[in-house]
């Protein structure tokens, strides 16, 4: 039987309609200054997004900068790195002797790789000597450790809960199924029948050949069976998900969908899924694999205002019911430190103060200015002011923080725009559907080794071409035929070793990974 991991039914967000936490006294000017002996000075990376409106200055200098700076006594200076990247920015920094204090960054393997490389130091002595309020939170959250300490017994990033550990959906046109007389799919087959109809009886009643069943090519086929992390627990041991017999079966089902013109078959070229949000954006598609936030909703409305589109039921295939992608609870904003930097009491001091309540305004704005508190939920009072004035410092500024938000919240939050709650009511019951099963993931993360980090360099071009192969290559090639050639491909560069290095991993850490 197919292991489920437990994990915190917590729901995804965005910031533009992320109001709940429980309210303090967090308007403008209310939070004392942090007290110090000296001024003191901090440097952090932040992620350029490209988010700052030009009337509201630059990540460098913002209105947030100057509140950040106001409160805490500390000179926060905000170093903008390209989030997509950012490790690669970084590395050239730590070259040049240019990285800034703190080191934002998601991947942890690449905090390890920075550990190696000596750049980045431990984080423990700081904590105990100048922390309070992450001390506190480490304590009420010990589970935190096996994230942040790595395999010398020290810690060496700070970080912090996800508000949100559901962050995928599948969407389906609600309309088309009853223009078609059909219930909502609850299993592969079901599915796929959905999907032939979709493409080939006019859901949209145009009297036109120009519906698609199903668009996106992000991971919705993989995790329904089974293989979209890239190891599992099997009889003791780490077995890595190509070598499945799922994977054989998920060829199978993705290549009877591209033959039968199921699925977008311009897919491989659609590497940046423009085509795909293109598709589903106008209303010429009927599932869309995307986010808990109804993606391109507006968009979608404005081109088929007629459109009625729902959260699809987690359908259940040959091996069980597995969830939609979630993210691990602590995989969020990591922080480590220089191992030059000059003041780490001042980088504790701003992780304290944002981790003690600092986060908020950031996150949500101050209250009577972008919201208002209503039965204990933030409610924006003005969307496009919030969007100018708060968003581009949500996602980032804030690096650790200590809220969580429910679907009923969500709905709660979005106030009285009509469009914010009909958003708002289709992301609660993505939400809800999404942690109503669990995904199945065996282990947080990966473990840091050369010889992995090469072997996956190699064999992922060469196992994509296979996969692209087999979907598309009629019957030329077989799923049988294809599964050969993936595994002669993993043993020939050396799969053996890569599967006893993450078996040695897997015993040593068998009680950090819950088994």
């Amino acid at each position: 039987m197919l292991r489920n991991t437990r994990r915190r039914a917590v729901g995804l967000v965005l910031a533009a309609v992320l109001l709940f936490v429980a309210p303090g006294a967090f308007a403008a000017g209310t939070i004392e200054t942090a007290a110090t002996e000296a001024p003191r000075q901090v440097s952090v990376g932040i992620f350029d997004r490209g988010l700052v409106p030009s009337e509201e200055g630059s990540y460098e200098s913002n209105r947030w900068v100057d509140w950040i700076n106001e409160q805490t006594g500390v000179e926060v200076t905000w170093v903008p790195v390209p989030r997509w990247t950012a490790f690669d920015a970084y590395n050239v920094m730590f070259a040049s002797g240019s990285a800034p204090d703190l080191i934002m960054e998601y991947v942890r393997p690449r905090f390890e790789t920075w550990r190696d490389q000596g750049v980045i130091q431990p984080i423990d002595e700081y904590i105990e000597r100048y922390s309070v309020d992450y001390k506190a939170y480490l304590e009420r959250h010990p589970d935190i450790l096996p994230w942040t300490t790595f395999d010398d017994g020290q810690q060496y990033f700070v970080t912090s809960r996800r508000f949100s550990t559901a962050n995928h959906a599948a969407w389906i046109r609600q309309d088309w199924l009853d223009n078609l007389g059909l219930a909502m799919p609850t299993t592969t087959d079901e599915l796929l029948e959905v999907a032939r109809a979709f493409t080939n009886n006019d859901p949209n009643r145009s009297g036109r050949n120009d519906t698609i069943g199903i668009t996106s090519r992000v991971g919705l086929f993989e995790q329904m069976f089974f293989v979209s992390e890239r190891f599992y627990v099997e009889d003791g041991r780490l077995v890595p998900a190509v070598l499945t017999d799922r994977y054989k079966s998920l060829l199978d089902y993705r290549k009877t969908m591209f033959d039968e013109g199921l699925i977008d078959r311009e897919y491989v070229t659609d590497t940046d899924q423009q085509r795909a949000r293109r598709l589903w954006k106008t209303g010429q598609a009927g599932i869309y694999f995307a986010q808990t936030l109804p993606t391109f909703y507006e968009e979608l409305m404005a081109n088929d205002p007629g459109a009625v589109v729902v959260p699809l039921e987690i359908v259940e295939g040959p091996y069980g019911q597995n969830g939609w992608l979630k993210e691990p609870e602590y995989n969020d904003h990591k922080v480590a430190f220089n191992a030059r930097m000059q003041d780490p009491q001042a980088a504790i001091i701003l992780i304290d103060f944002l981790i003690g309540g600092g986060f908020a305004p950031t996150r949500f704005g101050f209250e009577g200015v972008h919201h208002e508190v209503v039965d204990g939920v933030r409610v924006i009072t003005d969307n496009e002011k919030f969007r100018r004035e708060v968003f581009y410092a949500s996602i980032d500024m804030a690096f650790v923080k200590d809220y969580e938000i429910t679907a009923d919240y969500i709905i709660a939050a979005a106030g009285d725009d009509p469009v914010a709650r009909a958003k708002a009511g289709m992301e609660a019951a993505a939400v809800e559907r999404s942690m109503s099963v669990d995904y199945r993931r065996d282990y947080p993360f990966l473990p840091t080794n050369e010889t992995l980090s090469l072997f996956f360099a190699e064999f992922d071009p060469r196992l994509s071409e296979i996969i692209t192969q087999a979907i598309t290559g009629g019957a030329a090639m077989s799923p049988e035929r294809a599964t050969g050639l993936i595994r002669d491909e993993w043993n020939r560069r050396g799969g053996g070793e890569v599967e006893q290095i993450m078996n040695d991993w897997f015993d040593a850490n068998r009680a950090l990974l819950g088994f």
